[in-house]
């Protein structure tokens, strides 16, 4: 089957990734893990950073696939459980605060993860490993799988070196060679051959040594070693000192890596030290921040709060204002009604007055001189 298939078989059959689910310490062969403080689990979000995707694509594999992956230990954790977790290993992690459920993968669910991500290039990766350490991968395939075999250190390479020099003069071929040297380094044999060709093969100037593996590739079965060749005893010293001065040239490389190695480790610390600082600092704006909001929020509340109190005030002074209004409407009814009753009370008085006075105008009479005189 070729890797093409069998990559797609890890996404599509789940007893498939059942067989390599325990085989976690090739997520570090492909790429470096960045884990929690407790060293075991990773969120969601750091999870997509190491598999170079977004976090919602992770959510997704998740959401679909959800009890396998909490079999092989995804955690949901909420309420008091995260609660301490914040105060334990999450407390370093960023925008952690505000965040009121989380998911925590071990090993094994980032390693199940990288087993159904199909677009993901460093998952592809860790399916490819996973079928190259596998006893029973094909040459094709671990062939296919050995650029993914992880980085050579300067130690790894002075042994397959050594070792390369060593099986050379005892009558050996570089097959045989990179076959022990996958014995002590932690790389395949196969990742073995590619790196001496590829690399190291470039450093050798003895034009004796290039002989003999020129002569072992093209004599199958037939080995041509440094003790066959008609050496004098003087060019074998003197092989010996290019090979050691060989290996010292190697060995001040090391050194001088070595040196920059702790300067940059020395930088990192630097850089650790202000990342936290302005860590801090981040934080001491993002609490501000928060407790304005709130104190804004406060505001917010109590503004509406003294709104809705005005409301009703204003309503029931319109409700008491709209009371007494009726009432002077019905007292301006009653009022003329009784202004009414009145006027008409005194027109029937001035009637009656004017009536009496018309009935004396022909009867009043003063005596004048004894004979009376009507008015």
């Amino acid at each position: 089957m070729s890797n093409l298939a069998l990559q797609e078989k890890f996404i599509d059959d789940k007893n498939f990734r059942n067989q390599y689910i325990t085989k976690t310490e090739v997520l570090n062969k492909v790429k470096a893990l960045t884990l929690l403080p407790d060293n075991e689990h990773m969120t969601a979000k750091m999870v997509a950073n190491y598999y170079d995707v977004d976090e919602k694509t992770i959510n997704q594999v998740i959401l679909r696939n959800k009890q396998e992956l909490i079999d092989s230990g995804l955690k949901l954790m909420t309420g008091n459980e995260l609660k301490e977790a914040k105060k334990g290993f999450l407390q370093d992690v960023e925008n952690i605060k505000w965040i009121f459920k989380l998911n925590v993968l071990p090993r094994r669910a980032i390693l199940n993860i990288g087993m159904l991500l199909r677009d993901s290039k460093v998952a592809q990766e860790v399916r490819t490993y996973l079928l190259n350490v596998e006893e029973g991968a094909t040459k094709e395939l671990k062939s296919a799988a050995a650029r993914f075999t992880g980085t050579w250190t300067p130690k790894e390479e002075l042994i397959l070196m050594d070792i390369v020099y060593k099986e050379l003069g005892n009558g050996g071929t570089i097959s045989n060679a990179a076959i022990l040297a996958a014995e002590k380094v932690n790389h395949s044999s196969s990742a073995c051959l590619q790196r001496f060709n590829n690399n190291l093969r470039p450093l050798i100037t003895d034009e004796r040594i290039l002989t003999v593996i020129e002569n072992n590739k093209r004599i199958k079965g037939k080995v041509v070693s440094l003790h066959n060749q008609t050496e004098t005893s003087e060019n074998s010293v003197e092989l010996s000192k290019q090979i050691d001065k060989l290996f010292n040239n190697q060995l001040q490389q090391l050194d001088a890596m070595k040196k920059k190695i702790d300067l940059l480790n020395d930088e990192k610390k630097q850089l650790i030290e202000q990342v936290n600082e302005l860590t801090l600092k981040n934080k001491e704006i993002e609490y501000d921040v928060n407790l304005k909001d709130f104190m804004l929020a406060d505001k917010d509340q109590q503004i509406a709060l003294i709104r809705e109190s005005h409301e009703k005030e204003i309503n029931s002074i319109k409700a008491e204002s709209e009371r007494i209004i009726a009432h002077l409407k019905t007292y301006k009814r009653k009022y003329r009604a009784l202004e009414e009753v009145f006027n008409g009370q005194m027109r029937t008085e001035r009637n009656k007055k004017t009536e009496e006075q018309k009935q004396k105008k022909g009867t009043a009479f003063t005596i004048q001189n004894g004979v009376p005189v009507f008015k």
